[in-house]
């Protein structure tokens, strides 16, 4: 019976507690807790003082009447009434001038760079033209204009359309905008950035420590697996620990044929130990995609039939330090998608929460990672080999060649058929042997 009773007055989820009483407190204007367990003082009634230096002539309101809507608006039974008493007080009016020119921080490097971006949709013409409608009497000319928006505002300039932007920064932004108050969407925001900060800064000191002539660090960036076994293989360093920061795309970095390579690569005693790491989706940016700008830059200039042709736009793209090409024939081509799927069993390693994976000489067959860059986070020791597969069937292993045979389907024959009298003399050649 007793426990019954205790039952029925089991107080309601919120009813009575410290937190609704202390809400309760803050509306009244009562001192009170926050949630940062930080006393805050109740609010103080205004004083005669005058203090208020607006344009709406404040100063001239009597102190009796301040007093009176002081003790009136504290007075209301909670939060919601106050904001329904302040929302009763407004007057909305039409907007008198409207200005496009908002401006938004860099997505990348907050913390570094003060450049900030003008709507995609402005120009310079566009902001002269706004401003001749709004002084058409000024005799100030577009020449000047221009130059005084190039010298006085050197950080400003225009975003372009936007195509590869950060959803989480997206989403966040705008529960922000539309929401002030959230603070949990403020906080998670700021997050992402710290993260993405700390991505980019580790990527840096990476970078930097591998110039130290008395490194043994060899850093790499954003290389696919039949890349990275062409480039290893032709004994381009002899250091022993190969670094590498890639974006977080599936299907070129983050998968089980990389992970399969980079075991491979250690079991066969080509490095020592190998590091790989993702930067936060969304602010990837790494320095090859500049040379990747380059090349789009010079491809929109110039027409390309065969192959040749891309190989020689791409080694001028930056005739003052030109690209390095390699070509890649058809025994540089292997099937690792079909070995790692026949000895690596990766279901536990959770690869699309992983930001950093390693492997070392100790035991290849052990993937140790982490969801962080963060020096006190416990590595995650996995291991991926599957039933009866070891080190050494992975060491004396012969890669499969890929099947680069060509399988033109009816269509595309006609349509290359199509094209080739439009082609040069020297080009034609190419596609017809393509076809033979």
């Amino acid at each position: 019976m007793d426990s019954a009773n205790k039952r029925q007055k089991k107080r309601k989820s919120g009813e009575g507690s410290l937190k609704s009483f202390n809400k309760t407190q803050r509306s009244h204007g009562k001192e009170y807790i926050n949630n940062k367990k930080i006393k805050v003082n109740p609010k103080t009634k205004p004083t005669e003082d005058v203090i208020c230096k607006c344009k709406y002539q404040c100063k001239d309101v009597p102190h009796s009447q301040k007093l009176k809507l002081f003790d009136q608006f504290y007075t209301l039974k909670d939060n919601v009434a106050q904001n329904s008493y302040l929302m009763g007080l407004l007057n909305v009016r039409p907007v008198k001038r409207r200005r496009n020119a908002s401006r938004e921080e860099s997505h990348y490097g907050r913390s570094k760079s003060d450049k900030e971006y003008l709507s995609q949709d402005l120009n310079i013409n566009r902001l002269y033209s706004a401003f001749k409608g709004d002084y058409p009497n000024s005799t100030v000319t577009y020449r000047f204009y221009y130059n005084i928006f190039k010298q006085k505002f050197p950080n400003l300039s225009f975003h372009h359309p936007r195509s590869d932007t950060c959803s989480t920064c997206d989403l966040l932004h705008m529960q922000c905008v539309t929401n002030p108050n959230d603070k949990d969407a403020k906080n998670k925001l700021a997050l992402h950035h710290k993260k993405a900060q700390n991505a980019m800064k580790k990527m840096k000191e990476d970078h930097v420590s591998s110039q130290l002539p008395i490194s043994d660090l060899c850093p790499g960036r954003k290389k696919f697996p039949l890349a990275v076994w062409k480039a290893v293989r032709s004994n381009i360093t002899r250091k022993q620990k190969l670094i590498v920061w890639s974006d977080n795309c599936a299907g070129q970095n983050k998968n089980k044929m990389m992970l399969f390579l980079w075991i491979y690569l250690v079991a066969n005693g080509y490095y020592q130990e190998i590091n790989h790491k993702f930067l936060v989706s969304g602010h990837s940016f790494l320095s090859c995609d500049r040379d990747f700008a380059q090349i789009e830059k010079r491809k929109r200039l110039e027409k390309c039939e065969v192959p040749f042709d891309l190989l020689r736009l791409i080694a001028t793209a930056t005739p003052n330090n030109p690209f390095i090409v390699t070509m890649m024939d058809s025994e540089d081509f292997f099937d690792f998608k079909s070995v790692a799927d026949r000895t690596l069993d990766t279901s536990k390693v959770q690869i699309s929460k992983v930001r950093w994976i390693r492997i070392t000489t100790d035991n290849p067959g052990i993937v140790s990672t982490k969801e962080t860059f963060n020096e006190v986070e416990v590595w995650k020791p996995i291991r991926v080999f599957k039933k009866n597969i070891n080190v050494q069937r992975i060491k004396n292993m012969n890669l499969p060649q890929l099947n680069c045979e060509n399988h033109l389907t009816a269509d595309k024959k006609k349509n290359i058929e199509a094209i080739i009298p439009s082609l040069k003399e020297e080009n034609k050649r190419f596609f017809q042997t393509l076809l033979s």
